[in-house]
């Protein structure tokens, strides 16, 4: 009788290690998939907008291959600029929830995830991997101006919602807004898929403008 206690305590004893390991695994996963999707998403959204493209009409080959060389001179040099950016260090829920009917069937399993998330996330901002040279900093009340609406030691601001996947793993949904002030900002949600090892943007569709 003692020897069968003993055996099922050790069965129990071991499955239930055996499902926080597995638990624990999953949460470190999901965190280094959490980190690479910012990160891309980083490098997507700190570069400089570049000017619209010039109008050309009515030049001769001569100009318009001229002045169209500037201007992608001018983009390219943008992208790699370096700036100050500051972000804010949590992935929050959503605010209010989206319509999932606002989104094709393939998405609305994301968006149904990424409407129940409930609590804030730390963003550990020093384990950000990007492929630009800003300095980034943590978004504070330091970077406020009482009587300005401009933000203050900082060229733009990102903030980022927490991040929904789906059951697979290998597709991702996020929220983020950019902005250069308090009343210049622009909110979109972004949707990844892992592809070759690598999370990648597939789409995106625009929330909002200020």
């Amino acid at each position: 009788m003692k020897n069968k206690f003993f055996m099922w305590y050790f069965i129990i004893f071991g499955c239930v290690t055996f499902l926080a390991a597995c638990q624990d695994y999953s949460t470190k996963n999901e965190n280094l998939a959490e980190q690479e999707i910012i990160s891309v998403l980083y490098d997507s959204l700190a570069k400089k907008i570049p000017p619209p493209p010039p109008n050309l009409h009515g030049l001769n080959i001569k100009d318009s291959l001229r002045i169209l060389s500037q201007y992608n001179s001018i983009r390219d040099s943008l992208k790699f600029e370096k700036q100050i950016v500051g972000i804010i260090p949590t992935m929050q829920p959503l605010e209010s929830k989206l319509d999932i009917m606002d989104f094709n069937s393939s998405k609305r399993e994301l968006i149904h995830r990424l409407n129940s998330l409930k609590e804030q996330k730390p963003l550990n901002i020093a384990e950000l991997r990007t492929l630009r040279s800003d300095s980034v900093v943590e978004f504070g009340e330091q970077h406020l101006r009482e009587f300005s609406a401009d933000y203050y030691q900082i060229n733009k601001l990102l903030s980022f919602s927490r991040i929904s996947f789906n059951e697979a793993g290998n597709e991702a949904a996020v929220i983020a807004s950019v902005g250069t002030s308090r009343l210049a900002s622009f909110t979109a949600i972004y949707f990844f898929r892992r592809i070759s090892d690598k999370w990648t943007i597939v789409d995106s569709k625009g929330l909002s403008m200020s």
